[in-house]
């Protein structure tokens, strides 16, 4: 209901007024009487207004404060606000630029601004009801304008002599006067003179120039501007049309007044200024970044008060520098600066210069890169401005963006200089980086110095060294290095020298080492930082530091910088062996570590000890006569990938050595035997079965431990031995290392064993060689390769690549070894060595006979008969060639590409980089390790479950586990490469990744092993291992597999997250052997979902030119597969077993962590894996079973529907959102909440042929059917093809066609009434008989009846007539071609008759009947031509339908399989994109679509109960098969019906040219690119207007688009591109040019 204020403070004004039956009303609101209004002068019931809005014109508005004034019509002003507006982003166009004069129209209410202000007037939801630009008469009658005449595509140059309020007269440069309505001008735009810049736009085309001449066209008298000869900037002149143009920019500078504000000036030729606000400016423009003097684009138009500037944009002149940043930004507000110097302060202290200033400021959020405090970054920058051009004093020009190119760390250069081109030069200054001045010296002499250390030459690895002597004036010290060698080095060969030292003083930041060399806190990491804070009167902690020159006062001096604590961790063990020669210490570890092969003597460089120590060290070596040994304890330390021994104190006293054994079995409180380490069988835990009775008798009785055997424990223990008086040996166990099962060690310790002869790898050439010119063979014999041989046979193939499938034609030859002989070729060089299948593939020349089937696969192959000779030729290394192939007496031979020897490797790893996966290792309660996945973001570790701080990476680099690959490895050079570019020694492997790796990397292999590793503090490799027991911590994610590669075992998916493409590499022996086998089938995984363990890393390609974050896939399992259910028992740790149920896949077991699998127990199943919601590192299992049954006993549920109208009934019928606009357009609620039509009610209906117009229709009437008041109270008459069932062409040359269609009405209700009592009665009751008798002025026979049934019709539920007239089409265009004609011959009363005929709409909308019109695209054309929109339907509701909306055809293409086959194919990832994929194909128009979801369900029943699930392969297979069909082979004509139009011809068209341009747009997307589905709108412009010419092909693209078959898309890169809506028709025309190009 109307609110009572804003209703009485309308009365007496101009309002408009909507009624409940849906009319409005304008005019002067007066109170009638108590029930009754005037509005204008018809009488109104107040009951029967539903809303009042008050009638206002906009006065002014200001876009600064987003507020103006509304004029009531009464003189009125009344203040108001943006935020006023009820819909501002429809309305609010009109008003912000003040160029349009507003009709408003609000509710008038009272208001105060503030509460103890005055009441005032106030009109709120403000909604625009007409607007017309506005004719401002001082700026439009100064000089000529481009005025835009509505629908007519004309352009009027003109000068404004006159306006009104309807209309305005104008006056070209021939004089002659223009009078137009005001609602006739669409646009007001500045006339384009000659020297200015303009840019012209439209769908297909942009062009700029520079204006010439205009060109003008001559109609009825009166002048139109038709084209401009503009000058381009290649120097051509090019003649461009204006009329089709939908965007006219002007290129002008920005002046800036205090007066003004800003304005766009033009060229100087046209002296004009055009202002413009913040209003004015386009989306990505701020009005505050227009400098003054800079270029921009805009349209320049007029308003109520001066010229504007609309849609104002910068033109950005980009300039592109190098430099380095000086100063780093702090925060998001802050600024830094960029130069294209930098040095260090101690280098600008020595050139007496001050630090280099940055010459571009930018803020943080231009650059990507996090930067990291210490690093000098080299960047790349964008500006608009050269920083070299701006004056002295001027701020720096701030940069766009910023791009981190290079980083230094600095502390290896003084100087650097960035070039134009961003070339980097350096400067390196001895004294300022490591001097040789590494002790105090005085007046230059020599001084012994023995200090051992970590010494680092230019150009080569760190390696420890002892320095001997140094001298400051001489700039020389002497070095001993490991091998014994002496050297003398000048301070140019030095980088640095590292070695450690206890502190000596400390105090407030500064301190000393060893009492000699000063150091600051600042120099020292975090770890050193908080030990000194907190260090205890008595401390002195061990420091690792290096030497180095800083300059006080501009004088040298020597301190110790870099500074980080030795790790705290003592150990024990005892000391082997002390050469104070070498600085060498031996020493054996008491602790047991698993992880080690065994204990052999760790021989160590030996820190910096005391005099003291030393003596005893040289008293130790002396007294090795007996078998004694003494304990110590000591601290490892690593640095720069060197290692070191510092002694914690002087060594206890000497006791007897004692050895390592384990005990793997004995009888508690008896007896048990020693092994030694290489007596045991670490597979089995045991000793060898041949070593049992060699362990040493062990009597438990007195020992000084207690050892017990139940439940199988075993031991790792030291002990002694020592011998009777009779011979007899006694062990005695001093300690127990460890205790447990050492089947359970993983990785189980070993012993060293022998290396087995590096194979050398025999280098080959590709090529093909013919073996008849080498080898002689007789008749029946074949060439092959032996591939395969064990005790009982073998295999010769003719094919031999990793991973190779053979096809039936090729099948090996399969022998049995009894019945063969083998012998050598005269000139095979290695006939004595044994034949070696697992390094070599042979090729031998054999005579196959007869045939054998293989037990497995049940395939025929050749095989040879008994005394059958083999005869060996040559071999072929695994790691030199890729693939052999013998076709006849032809070899192929793929060798292996050699590693490039200018290929560049580093020592060193960067620090991990922001993304990377990691694992930190922990200690837990001090024990033992655990493990946290976590991830950088460069400088600090995040957990990455919680995000938790984990503290920093360089205080943890030693603890950190980094995921990587081993991209190459050779056994022979004991090294191997991760990542692409970081190498490691073979000697850091763990054992059995090292035997993996000499199999699996390198050769014909090439695959890649995935690992993990460790670093030490100096950034090198220590430790690699292998991954399989690190991915558990990785997360499960989805990813849909896009590629099988089974020849290089590699599979590439796409990460659901963010779909980017990964590959899994099959090289670490999977555990999955569901994705084992089916990498082996063709086509197995592709396009299916699959769970993936993946892990970031760190990756650096050759042509890289820094490090890059890189995605491997860790470990795989499908997301659906066949499993069985087995049950298992585990040891529960207490002595008994659990039992638990796993899903087994041949040899793969998979965990399931819930008991309801019992009632599964040996039975398959389907089983579908989901990531766990409390651990995203587990899957659990759902069981599909019982769920998953299909009924492959049912027939296509789209059959029926192929080629047919669909009703309510049918299976696959969908409800369209546009049947439900068209309900509601139609009828409205009743007081009693039921429904009603709205008497007189028009809607009209389009669209393509079979979109689903006549089914809409079917289920309009099938919703009043199923409404029982409704359907009683509304009589329905159709009509199925308007023109023939109205006389066809003789009934509309005679007239006789009204007559018909009143007659058809009328037919229409005495049916009605045949079938309803009710209706019956009510028309005879009344008098109205349906059998007229017609006069010749039928119309007034009709309305009389009408009339009569109207004024009987009355009470609470009316009788309403609802008249659909179905393929309208043809009726409309047949009218407009005779209209044409009448024209064409000059016979104007002719023709408007026939303009006439479209009148019986109006006629019988005026008498009560509800219209629904129903046709084609052509239809509406031809009547807006005829001027029926606006004369007959101008209000009528027009309901364009085509396409399907993606929900609607979503639920069609899965709902009807579902129902019929009793599941849906589509549940899963890889069936949602099949899904996505068939609405791409069809554009979802539903007879394209109906068809094709027929084929898909007609394969899903042929494929049988196993195939549960839909593919995309099985889609493009349908698709192929559907396409070259013999029966319904689908050609460009199978389409016609949807490109054609009934009009297309009738209207003089070439009607085929809609096909012809589809059929042109195909072929040159598909010629463009195969995968293609669009091409740039240039390219099919330039394609179809050479072909079919510019005017033809304009017209069919627009017919083809508004029948939605074409579209136009911006693409990423901006460009406008041409899409053909169903992708089928480019399929098809793939598969036509396919045989025309082989016909």
């Amino acid at each position: 209901m109307i609110e009572q204020t804003t209703f009485y403070l309308s009365v007496g004004r101009p309002v408009y007024a909507e009624l409940l039956d849906g009319r409005m009303l304008a005019g002067r609101l007066e109170l009638h009487d108590q029930q009754n209004v005037m509005i204008g002068t018809e009488e109104v019931c107040l009951e029967s207004i539903v809303d009042v809005r008050v009638m206002a014109a906009l006065g002014v508005y200001h876009a600064a404060h987003e507020a103006g004034d509304l004029v009531l019509l009464d003189g009125m002003v009344v203040p108001f606000t943006k935020s006023d507006l009820e819909s501002a982003e429809r309305d609010f166009k009109y008003i912000k630029l003040s160029n349009y004069d507003c009709r408003i129209s609000g509710h008038l209410d009272l208001m105060r601004d503030e509460p103890d202000s005055d009441v005032r007037l106030a009109l709120r939801d403000l909604r625009v009801e007409s607007a017309v630009l506005s004719l401002n008469c001082s700026e439009l009658g100064k000089k000529n304008w481009l005025y835009k005449i509505a629908d007519r595509d004309l352009l009027l140059p003109a000068r404004l002599q006159s306006s009104g309020a309807n209309g305005a007269v104008l006056v070209d440069d021939r004089g002659t006067s223009v009078r137009l309505q005001r609602a006739d001008v669409c646009g007001i735009l500045h006339l384009p003179l000659p020297g200015e810049r303009i840019s012209l736009s439209n769908e297909a085309r942009v062009t700029e120039g520079i204006v010439l001449s205009l060109n003008e066209t001559l109609q009825d008298g009166v002048s139109y501007l038709a084209s401009a000869n503009l000058l381009l900037d290649d120097g051509t002149v090019c003649t461009t049309p204006l009329t089709k143009a939908t965007s006219l920019l002007w290129k002008g500078k920005v002046v800036a007044s205090a007066q003004n504000g800003k304005s766009v000036d033009l060229c100087e030729s046209s002296r004009s200024r055009f202002d413009f606000s913040t209003e004015s400016m386009s989306e990505n423009t701020g009005y505050d970044y227009v400098r003054e003097h800079s270029a921009v684009w805009c349209e320049l138009s007029v308003s109520r008060r001066k010229a504007i500037a609309v849609k104002v944009h910068q033109e950005q002149e980009i300039f592109t520098g190098y430099g380095i940043i000086i100063i780093q930004p702090t925060g998001d507000d802050n600024v830094g600066f960029i130069g294209t110097e930098f040095m260090t302060r101690n280098y600008a202290a020595i050139l007496h210069r001050s630090l280099p200033r940055g010459s571009v400021a930018f803020r943080k959020s231009t650059i990507k890169e996090e930067l990291t405090s210490g690093i000098v970054a080299v960047v790349r920058y964008n500006t608009t401005i050269d920083p070299d051009t701006v004056p002295e004093g001027e701020p720096a020009p701030m940069a766009t963006t910023v791009t981190v190119v290079e980083k230094i760390k600095p502390e290896q250069y003084s100087r650097f200089l960035v070039g134009s081109n961003g070339r980097v030069s350096k400067t390196v200054l001895d004294s300022e980086m490591v001097s040789l001045s590494l002790m105090n010296m005085e007046d230059g002499s020599d001084t012994e110095a023995g200090t051992a250390g970590i010494l680092k030459l230019v150009g080569e690895p760190a390696q420890s060294a002892q320095l001997l002597s140094c001298n400051l004036m001489t700039n020389a010290a002497v070095f001993r290095f490991e091998n014994g060698e002496t050297r003398t080095l000048s301070g140019k060969e030095l980088e640095w020298f590292r070695t450690f030292g206890r502190v000596s003083h400390y105090r407030n930041g500064y301190g000393y080492v060893n009492g000699n060399y000063f150091f600051h806190i600042n120099d020292c990491d975090k770890e050193v930082g908080q030990c000194l804070n907190f260090l205890a009167e008595g401390q002195k902690p061990l420091l690792s530091y290096a030497l180095a020159v800083r300059w006080k006062n501009r004088e040298a001096v020597v301190n110790a910088v870099d500074v980080h604590m030795v790790s705290r961790d003592v150990r024990k063990g005892w000391l082997v062996l002390f050469r104070p020669d070498e600085a060498v210490v031996e020493l054996d570890s008491t602790e047991f570590d698993p992880e080690a092969a065994f204990h052999l003597p760790l021989r160590k460089k030996l820190m910096p000890c005391d005099v003291a120590l030393v003596e005893d060290l040289n008293f130790y070596n002396n007294d090795r006569s007996k078998r004694l040994t003494y304990p110590v304890e000591y601290w490892l330390v690593e640095e720069n990938g060197m290692s070191m021994v510092h002694l914690a104190d002087a060594p206890e006293k000497a006791v007897e050595e004692p050895l390592l054994g384990y005990l793997s079995w004995g009888i508690p409180q008896r007896y048990s035997f020693i092994y030694r380490p290489e007596q045991m069988d670490w597979d089995k835990g045991e000793a060898y079965e041949d070593e049992k009775k060699n362990g040493l008798y062990l009597p438990l009785e007195n020992q000084d431990v207690s050892l017990s055997f139940e439940r199988g424990t075993q031991y790792a223990v030291t002990y002694t031995v020592s011998t009777s008086a009779f011979g007899k040996t006694f062990p005695r166990v001093n300690r127990v290392l460890w205790q447990g099962r050492l089947s359970e060690l993983a990785p189980k310790p070993e012993l060293p064993k022998p290396k087995r002869p590096v194979q050398a790898v025999e280098r080959v050439e590709s090529g093909t060689e013919d073996l008849s010119d080498v080898y002689a063979r007789n008749e029946g014999e074949r060439f092959g390769i032996l591939i395969y041989r064990n005790r009982t046979g073998g295999t010769i193939a003719f094919h031999y690549e990793q991973g190779y499938q053979a096809p039936d034609e090729r099948l090996p030859i399969l022998y049995t070894a009894n019945n063969v002989r083998f012998t050598y070729d005269s000139r095979y060089t290695e006939a004595n060595d044994k034949l070696n299948i697992k390094d070599y593939a042979y090729l031998v020349c054999c005579t196959p006979e007869g045939t054998t089937v293989h037990a497995k696969t049940g395939k025929v192959h050749p095989t040879l008969q008994k005394n059958s000779e083999i005869r060996v030729l040559r071999r072929y290394s695994h790691r030199s060639v890729k693939a052999l192939d013998v076709k006849g007496n032809s070899l192929t031979v793929e060798a292996v590409e050699q590693e490039d020897p200018g290929r560049k490797f580093l020592s060193e790893m960067p620090l991990p980089i922001p993304g990377e996966s990691l694992l930190l290792e922990q200690m837990q309660d001090g024990k033992e390790s655990a493990y946290r996945l976590c991830t950088t973001d460069g400088e600090t570790l995040f957990a990455s479950d919680d995000q938790e701080e984990l503290g920093s990476v360089t205080d943890n680099l030693a603890q950190l586990w980094r995921f990587g690959c081993i991209t190459d490895y050779t056994a022979g050079n004991e090294a191997g490469t991760i990542n692409g570019k970081y190498r490691f020694s073979a000697a850091d492997m763990e054992s059995k990744l090292q035997r993996i790796a000499d199999c699996r990397v390198g050769g014909w292999w090439q695959l890649g092993l995935l690992c993990v590793f460790r670093m030490d503090r100096t950034q090198k490799i220590v430790a690699v291992a292998r991954a399989r027991d690190c991915r558990t911590f990785l997360p499960w994610e989805k990813a849909l597999v896009r590629e099988v590669l089974p020849q290089k075992s590699r599979i590439v998916v796409e990460a659901e997250r963010d779909q980017s493409m990964i590959c899994f590499r099959n090289t670490d022996n999977p555990d999955d052997q569901y994705i084992s086998a089916a990498m082996k089938r063709e086509n197995g995984l592709k396009d299916d979902t699959v769970w993936v363990r993946c892990a970031s890393m760190c990756w650096w390609d050759d042509d890289a030119a820094e490090a890059q974050l890189r995605s491997e896939v860790f470990e795989m399992r499908a997301e659906e597969q066949r499993a069985t259910i087995r049950s298992q028992y585990l040891e529960d740790g207490k002595g008994g077993y659990k039992s638990t149920y796993v899903a087994e896949y041949q040899t793969t077991r998979y965990a399931l962590s819930r008991p309801e699998f019992q009632a599964y127990l040996d039975k398959e199943c389907h089983v579908r894996w989901l990531r766990s919601e409390e651990d995203p590192t587990r899957l659990d299992a759902q069981l599909l079973d019982e769920t998953l049954q299909k009924n492959c006993d049912v027939d296509s549920p789209y059959a029926a529907a192929v080629d047919n109208t669909l009703t309510g009934g049918s299976p696959i019928y969908q409800d369209r959102p546009e049947r439900k606009e068209l309900w509601k357009c139609l009828t409205r609620q009743t007081e009693d909440e039921n429904r009603e039509f709205v008497p007189g009610r028009c809607a009209v209906v389009w669209g393509t042929r079979r979109a689903g117009k006549t089914t809409m229709m079917n289920q309009i009437v099938q919703q009043i059917m199923n409404d029982k008041r409704l359907s009683s109270r509304t009589i329905v008459v159709s009509i199925g093809s308007f023109l023939g069932d109205v006389g066809g062409e003789p009934a509309l040359e005679s007239g006789r066609w009204e007559r018909n269609l009143f007659k058809w009405i009328l037919r229409g209700i005495n049916k009605a009434a045949r079938a309803s009592a009710e209706l019956a009665d009510f028309l005879d009751n009344n008098g109205l008989n349906t059998e007229l008798s017609w006069s010749e002025d039928v119309r007034t026979d009709f309305s009389d009846f009408m009339e009569r049934f109207n004024e009987c019709n009355t009470g609470k539920h009316p009788y309403r007539i609802v008249l659909i007239i179905d393929e309208f089409t043809g009726f409309a265009n047949t009218l407009y071609l005779k209209f044409q004609a009448a024209k064409n011959e000059g016979n104007l009363e002719r023709a408007n008759s026939w303009k006439r005929q479209m009148d019986f709409i109006r006629f019988l909308s005026e008498r009560g009947v509800v219209q629904i019109l129903v046709g084609h695209d052509t239809m509406m054309q031809a009547m807006e031509k005829l001027d029926a929109v606006n004369l007959n339907i101008q209000s009528a509701e027009k309901i364009q339908v085509s396409s399907l909306p993606p929900d609607a055809a979503r639920e069609l293409i899965r709902a009807p399989m579902k129902k019929a086959f009793g599941l849906d194919p589509y549940d899963s990832a890889s069936g949602q994109r099949v899904v996505e994929q068939i609405q791409d194909l069809t554009g979802c128009f539903p007879d394209l679509l109906i068809k094709l979801c027929n084929k898909m369900a007609e394969f899903y029943k042929a494929s049988g109960p196993e195939h549960l699930r839909i593919q995309e392969s099985d889609l493009k297979n349908v698709v192929r098969q559907y396409i070259n069909n013999q029966n319904e082979q689908l050609s460009w004509k199978s389409f016609d019906y949807l490109t054609e139009d009934d009009g297309d011809n009738l209207r003089g068209d070439n009607g085929a040219d809609t096909s012809i341009c589809l059929k042109t747009l195909a072929e040159t997307t598909v010629k463009g690119h195969p995968d293609a589905r669009t091409v740039p709108t240039k390219i099919a412009n330039k394609v179809l207007f050479d072909k079919m010419g510019q005017k033809a092909a304009e017209e069919a693209m627009d017919k083809l688009n508004r029948r939605d078959i074409l579209r136009w898309v911006t693409g990423k890169d901006g460009v406008s591109n041409v899409k053909i809506t169903f992708g089928l028709y480019l399929e098809v025309t793939k598969n036509m040019l396919g045989e025309i190009a082989n016909v």
